[in-house]
């Protein structure tokens, strides 16, 4: 299976999911899909960003990241990074709280290689890691669409 087959398996799974636990969910976009899920009274919508691994880590770039004064604050833009390495696991982040997570693991990466990329200055790849989401496992309450 090919990356983009993955990302779609991720984001149909996703879906399923919200619609089992009680939320009205489109997509919208063609080459970034987002999905978008609502509340059943159409009060609250919230666009979701999925990213999907089998092994290894989820993929992403730099340019992803930003820092954020508060990367807590109540948002309605997350992702969904969904692990297929078995049955499926979930972790919903906050969009802010992951950019900022982005930028500052970023930053920490630079600042251990002398201000440059180990091996090549000019890639843009980010590497995350399930540890650095252990808080988000699971936690679907967040998008407060059910």
């Amino acid at each position: 299976m090919n990356s983009h087959d993955l990302n779609s398996q991720a984001r149909a799974t996703v879906e399923a999911e919200l619609r089992r636990r009680g939320a009205m969910v489109t997509s919208r976009g063609t080459r970034n899909v987002r999905l978008h899920a609502t509340n059943s009274n159409g009060t609250r919508n919230v666009e979701i960003r999925v990213k999907a691994k089998r092994k290894g880590n989820w993929h992403s770039t730099v340019e992803d990241g930003s820092p954020a004064d508060d990367p807590l604050i109540d948002t309605r833009s997350f992702w969904i990074f969904v692990d297929f390495g078995g049955e499926p696991k979930y972790w919903i982040v906050p969009d802010v709280w992951m950019r900022n997570d982005i930028h500052v693991a970023h930053l920490d990466y630079l600042s251990r290689h002398g201000g440059h990329r180990a091996k090549n200055d000019r890639s843009n790849h980010h590497s995350i890691a399930e540890a650095r989401l252990d808080k988000w496992q699971d936690r679907w309450d967040i998008l407060n669409v059910f």
